[in-house]
């Protein structure tokens, strides 16, 4: 436990829903001078999606009870590899939903996995991917005449950020379940 509150195994998770929400601000407050430091912070910012990515889901190899742990292959075959992948994509400048085809890969087997030990896991689980995936399309949408004030965009990180809700009650769920 961390400060008597989190388990350590929800630890990479929770810091990476808190990492993304500063990249996200960084980008989108900081008035940037160069283009330069923009893409930086772009590319930043896609490639945390990524991190909460990876970390939710391979949080349960870091809980106590060896009865939360997926097989090791899964988690590296079907977590670690397919989002290593989409962060190098992103990291190199690529645009575009199939960036984060990762994320879906993982969420998945994972999501199965989860719904063989905890019914109310599972759900928390689907409703993130749900939220996110939501976020993910409407984000792909990008319609021609982006709106002046309030439009696709901002809808987009209305539904990525509610996705980080049952994303971290399940991650903290499973860890507290599986101390």
């Amino acid at each position: 436990m961390c400060l008597g509150l989190i388990p350590a195994a929800a630890l990479p998770a929770i810091f990476s829903i808190c990492f993304t929400l500063c990249c996200s601000s960084t980008l989108h407050l900081y008035p940037f001078d160069t283009r330069g430091g923009w893409e930086i912070a772009r590319r930043l910012d896609r490639f945390s999606i990524l991190l909460i990515n990876a970390t939710s889901y391979f949080s349960p190899q870091l809980a106590h009870s060896a009865a939360c742990h997926p097989p090791a292959w899964m988690s590296w075959a079907t977590v670690v590899l397919p989002n290593v992948i989409g962060g190098a994509f992103i990291l190199k400048g690529a645009k575009g939903p199939l960036v984060f085809i990762g994320a879906g890969i993982a969420a998945v087997p994972t999501t199965l996995f989860w719904a063989s030990y905890d019914q109310f896991l599972a759900a928390l689980s689907c409703m993130a991917l749900l939220l996110y995936g939501a976020g993910l399309a409407l984000h792909a949408m990008q319609p021609a005449e982006p709106a002046e004030h309030w439009g696709h965009h901002e809808w987009t990180h209305v539904l990525v950020t509610a996705g980080m809700v049952p994303n971290a009650v399940a991650v903290l769920h499973m860890a507290w379940s599986c101390e």
